[in-house]
């Protein structure tokens, strides 16, 4: 299972950080193996890592904090629907949720995968 969570408050980011999170402190997006897997070879995940600068992959965590960089991700056409098969649009829809949420909370996006 891979997770991509949104801390709700700076607070919340500061305790995820330290790995002290309490149970309300995060919006998460938990991911079986077969959607990562398909997400993951549609290049998904390497668009957003040329995008922001990011180092997403299977085998270290990664964070987007900077509201510049969740924007530009927001503002790509990533989430066009019409690149994905319908099978995948509610984990599209759900990590686009995050990145919205991430700006509003001014705290950032984080993928432990």
């Amino acid at each position: 299972m891979k997770t991509i969570c949104v801390p709700k408050t700076q607070l919340a980011q500061t305790r995820l950080n330290f790995d002290e999170c309490e149970q309300e402190d995060l919006m998460e997006l938990h991911l079986n193996k077969n959607t990562f897997d398909l997400i993951w070879h549609i290049g998904f995940f390497k668009t957003i890592n040329k995008l922001t600068n990011s180092l997403i992959d299977d085998f270290e965590d990664e964070s987007i904090t900077n509201k510049t960089e969740l924007l530009k991700v927001l503002n790509s056409n990533l989430f066009n629907k019409n690149l994905y098969d319908s099978s995948l649009y509610p984990a599209i829809d759900g990590i686009k949720d995050l990145f919205n949420k991430a700006v509003d909370f001014g705290t950032g996006v984080y993928f432990y995968f």
